[in-house]
């Protein structure tokens, strides 16, 4: 809970990457239940990169 509180406190673009990736574990969990596990590395490679992105600010 206290990680959750921090991350919703950051306003920062690294901040921001953080959130995205808690959201994509979240939304990972969610996936596997109805979808195909081979069609995530798609997902992955887009969140991760525009997590990076966001960092590189």
């Amino acid at each position: 809970m206290e990680q959750r509180v921090a991350i919703k406190n950051s306003h920062s673009r690294p901040g921001l990457s953080v959130r995205l990736e808690y959201w994509y574990h979240s939304y990972k969990e969610l996936w596997r239940e109805s979808c195909k596990e081979s069609e995530l590395y798609r997902i992955d490679e887009v969140i991760f990169w525009y997590a990076d992105l966001l960092r590189s600010f």
